[in-house]
C-alpha cells in the first residue's frame, strides 16, 4: 500500500534515510480519472508575489542562462536567470534584452538632434546593446521634428556629412497617434498606412512621448501568448541574481530593479550569515522585487531564511550533474528529502520553494513538483541547446557538443569574484577549492523544445494522477519507495536503442 508522503518521510527519517529522485515512483489510478493533459493547469507560485505560467526556471549559470535563453524560456512560462558572474553593466544589459523583446511601446526612444551628422549617429549605434536603426528627430524641447529610419541611412552612407535635418522624413509627413494610444490600436493605425514605425506624441505640446515599431506591435497581437510568462505591461518576464555580498548585492538590485521581475541571491551555503546579511542588506535597502534566496537543505535553515525576508527559498546543495561538493565536502542531502521537508518546514509563511539540482528526467520534474516544490531550475536540461551561450564543438566522430561548467568549477572559481563569493572563498591567501566541474554535454537543439516536452510530460503526469492544476497535484498525489529492481525495470531495458 502506498504511504501518504508525511508517513512515508517520517518512516524514512525514524531510520536516518534520505532519498532522491530515483527512489521513489508516483502512484497513479487511486480513482478514476476525468482529467486531460491538454486542460491541465500548470501556473505556479515562483515566490511571494510573483507567479509564471509554468515551474521551469533556468538556472544562473554562464553556460546556461543568457538574454536569449531566458528569453525561451519566459516565452514558454516560466523564468530565466541572468547570473551573477557577469559584472553589472553587462548583467543590465542581459536584463534589458528580455525586457525588450516584446516591448510593444517604447517609453523612451533613442533620438537625435537636427543637427546631428550621420556619421555622429552611425557611431553611436555602434555603441548600442541592440540593432535598431529607427531615430526620432526633436528639437531641445523634444518636440518631434521628424524620423530616420533605415532607408535614409541605406541612401546616405557616403554622404557622412549630411544632418538629420537633412536627410529625415519631416513631422508633417509622418503617421503619428497622441500619447494613451494602446498596441492593438497602433497596430491597426500601422497595419491601414504601411508604416513600420508609429510615433507617440503629447497632442498638445508636440513632444514625443513613445515610438511603436510594427514588429514589435505584430508579435504582441498576432502571436498566441497564452503561456507566455509578462509582467503587467506585457513584457516577459525575467529574473537575475547577485553574489552573496551585502554592498555588492545592494548595488546590483539598484541597477537592475528598473528591469529584472526577480531577484536570486545565489549562494551554494544559503545558511550561512553571507546570505543572511545579503538578504537583510537588499531589505533595508528598500528592495522593490521579490528576493528568492538560497540554497539550502535543511528544513530549519529555510525557515531562518523565510523569517529574515526571503519571498521564495532555493534548495539542494550539491545534486547538480557538474558540482562536486557531495563528494569533496561530504555534506548534502538527497533532492527528494530536502525539497520535502524545507517546504513543509515554510509552508506556514505562504513562501514558496524552487528545486534546484538533481534533474535529470523529465519524470524529475513532477517528482520535485509532487513533494512540495512550486519550482524546478534546471541547468543540465538545457545546457547544449542552441539558447545556451557558446558554440556547437564538432568532434572527430562527428558528434556535436557544448561546453557546461559549473560555477563552482575551478574555471569558473579563478575568472571571477562573483563565483567565489557564491562559494565562499577568497582569491587571496587561500587555496581555491573547487565544487564543480567544467565539461562537454551533447548537442541539444531547442530549449524551446525541451521545454515544451517537460511540460506535455507533466501535463500527463497529472492526468494520470487525476490533478487538475499544481496545487491539487501536491496534495494529492502519493510516492512509492521503489527498489533498485523497480528502478531498472522503470527505464528503457534489455533492448538496443536506435
Amino acid at each position: 500500500m502506498a504511504l501518504e508522503k508525511e508517513q512515508l518521510f517520517e518512516n524514512l527519517a525514524s531510520q536516518g534515510i534520505a532519498i532522491t529522485f530515483d527512489d521513489v515512483r508516483i502512484v497513479t489510478g487511486e480513482e478514476r480519472s476525468h482529467v486531460k493533459a491538454n486542460e491541465t493547469d500548470i501556473s505556479t507560485q515562483i515566490t511571494k508575489n510573483e507567479t509564471a505560467n509554468s515551474p521551469i526556471i533556468s538556472a544562473a549559470m554562464s553556460t546556461v542562462t543568457m538574454a536569449e535563453m531566458a528569453i525561451t524560456v519566459a516565452i514558454e512560462g516560466g523564468y530565466g536567470t541572468i547570473p551573477a558572474s557577469l559584472s553589472v553593466d553587462q548583467q543590465r544589459k542581459e536584463v534589458r534584452k528580455v525586457k525588450k523583446f516584446m516591448t510593444a511601446y517604447i517609453d523612451e526612444p533613442i533620438t537625435v538632434g537636427p543637427d546631428y551628422t550621420i556619421e555622429r549617429i552611425l557611431k553611436d549605434k555602434a555603441g548600442y546593446d541592440q540593432d535598431f536603426s529607427t531615430f526620432p528627430v526633436v528639437d531641445t524641447e523634444n518636440r518631434l521634428l521628424g524620423i530616420l529610419t533605415s532607408n535614409d541611412f541605406a541612401f546616405t552612407r557616403t554622404e557622412l556629412t549630411n544632418t538629420a535635418s537633412q536627410i529625415m522624413t519631416p513631422v508633417e509627413d509622418i503617421v503619428v497617434v497622441n500619447r494613451g494610444t494602446k498596441y492593438k490600436k497602433a497596430y491597426e493605425v500601422m497595419k491601414d498606412n504601411k508604416k513600420k514605425t508609429l510615433p507617440v506624441i503629447n497632442s498638445k505640446t508636440g513632444k514625443l512621448v513613445g515610438l511603436y515599431l510594427f514588429s514589435d506591435v505584430a508579435r504582441m497581437v498576432e502571436e498566441d501568448k497564452s503561456m507566455y510568462n509578462l509582467d503587467e505591461r506585457g513584457r516577459l518576464k525575467v529574473a537575475a541574481a547577485v553574489p552573496t555580498d551585502p554592498e555588492e548585492a545592494v548595488i546590483r538590485m539598484k541597477a537592475l530593479e528598473k528591469y529584472a521581475d526577480l531577484i536570486v541571491i545565489d549562494s551554494s551555503q544559503g545558511d550561512h550569515d553571507y546570505t543572511f546579511e545579503t538578504l537583510i542588506a537588499m531589505k533595508e535597502a528598500g528592495a522593490t522585487k521579490d528576493i528568492m534566496a538560497g540554497n539550502v537543505d535543511n528544513p530549519k535553515a529555510a525557515l531562518l531564511l523565510a523569517e529574515a525576508g526571503a519571498d521564495g527559498i532555493k534548495v539542494g546543495k550539491g545534486g547538480g550533474s557538474i558540482c562536486s561538493t557531495r563528494p569533496n565536502l561530504g555534506i548534502g542531502t538527497p533532492q527528494v528529502t530536502a525539497v520535502y521537508e524545507c517546504a513543509k518546514a515554510v509552508d506556514r509563511l505562504d513562501v514558496p520553494v524552487c528545486s534546484d539540482g538533481g534533474i535529470t528526467n523529465n519524470g524529475d520534474i513532477a517528482i520535485a513538483l509532487a513533494v512540495g516544490a512550486k519550482t524546478v531550475m534546471m541547468g543540465n536540461m538545457f545546457a547544449g541547446t542552441d539558447e545556451a551561450p557558446g558554440e556547437v564543438r564538432t568532434l572527430s566522430d562527428q558528434t556535436k557538443w557544448k561546453v557546461y561548467r559549473g560555477e563552482g568549477s575551478l574555471e569558473a572559481l579563478q575568472e571571477n569574484a562573483s563565483s567565489r563569493q557564491r562559494y565562499n572563498q577568497s582569491a587571496k591567501g587561500e587555496v581555491i577549492a573547487p565544487q564543480g566541474v567544467s565539461g562537454l554535454v551533447p548537442y541539444k537543439g531547442s530549449a524551446s523544445e525541451i521545454c515544451k516536452l517537460s511540460i506535455a510530460y507533466l501535463r500527463q503526469t497529472m492526468s494520470h494522477t487525476n490533478c487538475q492544476n499544481l496545487e491539487e497535484f501536491n496534495r494529492k498525489t502519493k510516492l512509492w519507495r521503489v527498489t533498485n529492481a523497480g528502478l531498472h525495470e522503470s527505464r528503457v531495458h534489455d533492448v538496443a536503442v536506435n
